[in-house]
């Protein structure tokens, strides 16, 4: 099975479960933001990605932080089709 782990600091919470799910005999891809290039960790192929766009300055405070989540899950989805 292919399986993708997405942790903005990988390894994180998934220091065991990646390993293990390699030794399982699965094949194991994770999406970052902690590395600026693209590595192998505990036969985990990993992949960074960045944020991409930009938020508007313009907007309501309270939806400052809600913005900021949907660039980085935006760019997370991108970055996992582009895999």
């Amino acid at each position: 099975m292919k399986v993708l782990l997405i942790h903005q600091n990988f390894l994180g919470q998934y220091k065991h479960l990646g390993p293990a799910l390699v030794r399982s005999g699965n094949q194991v891809f994770a999406l970052t933001l902690k590395f600026k290039k693209r590595m192998n960790r505990h036969d985990i192929d990993v992949f960074p990605f960045k944020i991409n766009g930009q938020g508007s300055k313009d907007i309501h405070p309270f939806l400052v932080d809600s913005q900021a989540n949907f660039l980085g899950a935006e760019s997370c989805y991108n970055a996992a089709m582009d895999l």
